[in-house]
């Protein structure tokens, strides 16, 4: 199949869904590369409906490739986690659906991708990128307002974060914001804001979207060009019925020279009722300068190869030189060390590079043997390591008074503020200054020294210096006399290198504004649990808490001794979590439960709370009643051959001690009786 005849089927609509060509098409499409310099580039939003359709992807890539799009921001792409990912020469940058609606996203080719310097995933009907270009930087916005039948506050909410998003950028920067605005501002000229050339009445949604406009100096581009009237609507309603205009781009007005065109594209075909909507417009790409990395990370496993080590040792005691090095300065000793292990380690150890075909041949094999040794664990294991997601790094950095950081400067000072009050404490004693001899501490002993040094922990993150613990624990005699005087000049002279007072900080991934915080809470009665919220109020308006059960609906539970084991297994779990108990230092449960001056009470818990219930149903008289059906009622046929097993109403007799149904519901017709028994549970 050649390239023309792609290009005629994916715009004459012969199938309703691209999909059903890429499986034949996929690798016989000639990519066109926009990397070419070339006067007019194209950036475009679409609402494409969904993504959770197979082969939904690779069709908007296809579409992309033949429109010559190098931006594409897409809204309704439902998917239930963010993300940042690529795909071959696109980079996708997403927000979560709610619900498994909404949810929007922008597709960058190469060029652009790489040339991300920040995006704030704000909602998800908001996200923006910040795009490195020429003399001025280009933020693009993807909006994807809600529809008509939502209320004015959800529709001012999604203004007031597009506006909190502007206030990050600056006057001179280049910002265009397209999406779904579910809006038509009509046909007709009004202001510099809105051409004449828009398509059908202006409603309400309209005004508001024509006076965001005007407030923040925004010219509506889809409405300056003179097109065919196919060529301005941007959504078909079900039965093509009607066709509106609620789909537009919006660029700053000092910017509107840059754009050359702007409309619609029917031959775009992704199974949605949108149209495609393309702007082509003028804009210099800026040339980034690429820092080459050194590869420094060594394959460790062969570590556990004694010849490895000894050769190790030896390539050591080759390049290191100890001659007086104890008259030299700290950091120029600790420069020796440190160049010493590292240039061993190149020299013995090889790197991890492999290409990927060989990677995922030999995992492959590793998996298959596993298989074939029925160690299923690591096998079901390792495939489940290549189908986990990464977690999208949250870049919405906030100040102290809740204010979005767009700057990577601002935000690298927000991290160094947060820390330094994190990790501020009592202001240190200078070393220097005259103090009593008496006030030093214990010299370093050789012993400390080497068992510090063999505790050292293995598959940790190396820092600053790139030295793996490994390395270090496996260095030969020289090195190891080499770092003990060294640590111990540091402890008498108080003088520290430089690496040693750097630190390299990883952000963990969070969720968007994931501004709250769940805890558990154990209690055996209502009034035990409004006691404990009452004692834990202050705390709850400080960090906003969600209070969550851990026996909500137990008393409907049937449960058996390796039930009862679990949960009383959690509840040790609470309390050693609670006093922060580590299980290496070998504290008995019951040790546990007298530090705490508690018992074990979450059985008991169960065991009255259904026995409570129960008070209530047995005492009623009518057979009418769902309850009594349940509980009474017969079921049909013969029971399956084994040991019968254990009942709802078997653990009633059993904490009650009576042996038949009826002696249970005459024991319930005595109020006095049952609560006098529930007291003894």
């Amino acid at each position: 199949m050649d390239f023309s005849r792609v290009k005629n089927i994916s715009g004459g609509k012969i199938v309703p869904q691209s999909d059903l060509r890429v499986g034949t098409t996929l690798h016989e499409v000639q990519v066109v590369n926009p990397c070419r310099k070339r006067k007019n580039r194209m950036i475009g939003t679409w609402n494409i409906r969904t993504m959770r359709q197979l082969g939904k992807l690779e069709n908007i890539i296809i579409e992309m490739e033949r429109m010559k799009l190098e931006i594409l921001g897409l809204c309704e792409t439902r998917w239930q986690n963010s993300g940042d990912f690529w795909s071959e020469n696109y980079r996708i940058i997403h927000s979560q659906g709610k619900n498994g609606q909404c949810g929007i996203g922008v597709v960058l080719h190469k060029t652009w991708g790489i040339k991300v310097t920040n995006y704030i995933i704000y909602s998800e009907r908001i996200i923006m990128i910040q795009l490195e270009a020429e003399s001025n930087d280009l933020f693009v916005i993807q909006v994807y307002m809600p529809m008509s039948k939502a209320d004015d506050e959800e529709i001012e909410e999604v203004y007031a974060g597009i506006e909190e998003l502007l206030k990050l950028t600056k006057g001179k920067d280049n910002v265009v914001i397209m999406g779904d605005w579910n809006a038509v501002v009509g046909e007709g000229k009004n202001g510099r804001e809105v051409g004449k050339y828009g398509l059908g009445q202006r409603n309400a949604r309209g005004d508001r979207l024509v006076e965001f406009s005007r407030e923040n100096s925004f010219v509506i581009t889809n409405t300056l060009f003179k097109e065919h009237k196919r060529r301005r609507y941007t959504w078909k309603m079900p039965g093509d019925t009607g066709r509106y205009k609620i789909d537009y781009v919006l660029v700053k007005n000092r910017f509107k020279n840059q754009v050359k065109s702007c409309k619609t594209y029917p031959g775009a075909d992704c199974d949605s009722d949108h149209q495609l909507v393309g702007m082509k417009f003028c804009i210099k790409l800026k040339n980034i300068v690429k820092v080459e990395r050194k590869q420094t990370n060594y394959n460790l496993k062969e570590l556990k190869n004694v010849e490895v080590v000894e050769d190790l040792k030896k390539n050591m005691n080759k390049i290191y030189n100890n001659k007086e090095e104890r008259k030299e300065p700290i950091n120029k000793r600790w420069e020796n060390i440190k160049s010493v292990v590292i240039n061993a380690s190149r020299t013995t150890l090889s790197r991890i590079k492999k290409a990927k075909e060989e990677w995922l041949e030999q995992q492959c094999a590793e998996i298959n043997h596993l298989f074939g040794t029925n160690r299923l664990d690591q096998a079901y294991g390792t495939i489940k390591s290549f189908l986990k997601t990464n977690k999208t790094r949250n870049n919405n950095v906030k100040d102290k008074n809740g204010k979005l950081l767009l700057d990577t400067r601002e935000v690298v000072n927000r991290w160094r503020e947060y820390l330094e009050e994190l990790y501020q404490g009592d202001e240190l004693q200078d070393i220097n200054e005259e103090t009593d001899e008496c006030s030093y501490g214990a010299p370093l002993l050789r012993s400390e020294f080497n068992t510090s040094f063999r505790d050292l922990k293995n598959k940790k993150t190396p820092g600053i210096d790139k030295i793996p613990g490994e390395l270090l624990q496996n260095a030969s005699e020289s090195i190891v006399d080499a770092m003990y005087y060294f640590m111990k000049d540091i402890y008498e002279t108080g003088v520290i290198p430089k690496d040693f007072c750097n630190s390299r900080i990883v952000t963990l991934p969070k969720k968007n504004k994931a501004d709250s915080y769940d805890i558990v809470l154990l209690a055996e009665t209502e009034h035990d649990l409004q006691r404990a919220l009452a004692e834990m109020q202050i705390i709850i308006n400080k960090y906003q808490m969600r209070i969550n059960s851990a026996l909500y609906g137990c008393e409907t539970w049937v449960i058996n001794e390796k039930e009862i084991r679990s949960l009383e297994a959690f509840e040790m779990w609470c309390w050693r979590r609670m006093e922060k108990i580590n299980w290496t230092e070998r504290v008995t449960n019951e040790d546990v439960l007298t530090q705490v001056g508690e018992t074990r009470s979450i059985i008991k818990a169960i065991k009255r709370r259904r026995w409570d219930m129960m008070g209530h149903v047995l005492h009623l008289r009518h057979d009418e009643e769902l309850h009594h059906t349940i509980i009474e009622g017969a079921i049909e046929g013969r029971k399956p051959p084994g040991r019968p097993r254990n009942s709802y109403i078997s653990q009633l007799k059993n904490d009650a001690g009576i042996d038949t149904y009826a002696g249970l519901k005459r024991l319930a017709e005595d109020r006095d009786k049952w609560r006098a028994k529930l007291k003894t549970l």
